[in-house]
């Protein structure tokens, strides 16, 4: 505002507003534009002022390549912070806040936007489809690629990509790659052709939900959902750029197959015993086959362990009984135990166990013959008997698929 003694006694009256400042440059700001009026007193400022903010603001600032915005950013994100808030009363009066409380990196980009667009719109460009000059305002520029098409020719251009229930639409430039946004294919279509649109690109959305798996970000103060394909280990979440394995919902582990508990472990057989197959090629694909078959041997060596072997009572050496008498001699630390009820034997004479004279349960059982023994057993000969079955597990498995 200027007053009525302006420029004779009095400069001009004014309030200033510089949002992606700090409430202290722009203080300083004023000061110096206070410092141009006393040096220029009784002239006319306004012009000196414009020049100042216009040129030389930025060199008296000493801002050159970073424009530092941390305060205003904290400002931002605690708008209640006494410390920060403590600030604004240090500064000019008539400094005014208008935007302070705003993201300040948004303002920047909305404003680089804004004269990004003046610019175009002030020059003439090339149509890449017709090859005819326009003006920038009859003009359209694509996103991401900076592409310029008269507004005639994008139109029509998408009016037949459309038609033909095209979702993604790439910019009409020869060999570029760019998707035009769903935004920007709105400002250029009418609201007949982009509802057109948005029905394709809503049945396109429910066809790749089929293909999709809904799961959740496992960090508990994010819980976003993450859509996955199918089959797919990896999970990464869009809110918090989470990694994650979307089968185990640990840290994503690349290659390496789920880590599973021994109850994991024995569900995982069953399951995959008794799936089909499109469930078995998933199970692989999620374990792993070679997992899968280190797990299949494992139980299958346990499982015969358990049923055709007893541990030496004296240091729990596994043995396998294949035929002889029940008086075993462990072939590690050579004590002698029962293989009926497995106690150590310390008698001198240690077939007074099995002697029918004795009132024990093994009475009279020395030579008693046991479920899986092998009385034809010859050392000489080769008939395939181990103490671990001798399993092809690539042949297990594949019998587990044929079953379906």
């Amino acid at each position: 505002m200027l007053p009525k003694d302006y420029p004779s006694a009095s400069p001009p009256k004014y309030n200033i507003a510089i949002n992606w400042m700090t409430p202290w440059q722009v203080s300083l700001t004023c000061q110096k534009l206070d410092e141009l009026w006393q040096r220029n007193e009784s002239n006319e400022i306004l012009f000196i002022w414009l020049e100042f903010l216009k040129s030389d603001l930025l060199n008296f600032l000493h801002i050159e390549d970073i424009l530092e915005v941390s305060y205003l950013m904290e400002l931002y994100e605690n708008p209640d912070d006494e410390f920060l808030l403590e600030v604004l009363n240090w500064t000019d009066e008539r400094v005014v806040y208008g935007g302070l409380f705003l993201n300040p990196i948004e303002r920047l980009k909305e404003y680089n936007e804004s004269r990004d667009r003046f610019e175009f719109e002030s020059q003439f460009h090339l149509c890449d489809i017709c090859f005819c000059t326009s003006a920038g305002q009859m003009c359209i520029r694509v996103d991401g690629c900076n592409h310029a098409f008269c507004k005639e020719c994008i139109l029509q251009y998408l009016t037949m990509k459309i038609n033909e229930r095209y979702v993604l639409i790439q910019c009409p430039a020869a060999d570029c790659k760019v998707k035009m946004k769903c935004s920007q294919i709105r400002g250029i279509c009418s609201t007949e052709l982009f509802q057109k649109y948005e029905e394709y690109l809503f049945e396109k959305q429910i066809l790749n939900m089929k293909k999709l798996n809904l799961v959740y970000c496992p960090r508990r103060f994010c819980q976003k959902a993450v859509y996955v394909k199918f089959g797919e280990s990896l999970a990464s979440c869009p809110a918090c750029e989470y990694n994650f394995c979307a089968f185990c919902f640990k840290v994503y582990h690349g290659v390496s197959a789920c880590e599973m508990d021994s109850k994991e472990k024995l569900q995982l057989i069953k399951e995959y015993e008794s799936a089909d197959l499109a469930k078995k090629k998933f199970l692989d694909k999620k374990y792993g086959r070679h997992q899968i078959r280190q797990i299949v041997e494992k139980q299958l060596t346990n499982e015969y362990l358990q049923k055709n072997t007893k541990a030496c009572p004296t240091c729990g050496v596994v043995t396998a009984k294949l035929t002889g008498c029940n008086l075993m001699t462990c072939s590690h630390c050579h004590s002698q135990f029962c293989w009926l009820c497995n106690s150590k034997i310390v008698s001198s004479d240690e077939y007074e166990h099995f002697k029918s004279t004795t009132n024990g349960p093994c009475s009279g059982r020395l030579f008693e013959p046991i479920d899986n023994q092998i009385d034809d057993f010859d050392p000489e000969v080769d008939n395939g008997y181990d103490i671990v079955p001798n399993w092809n597990l690539d042949m297990f498995l594949n019998m587990l698929h044929a079953r379906h």
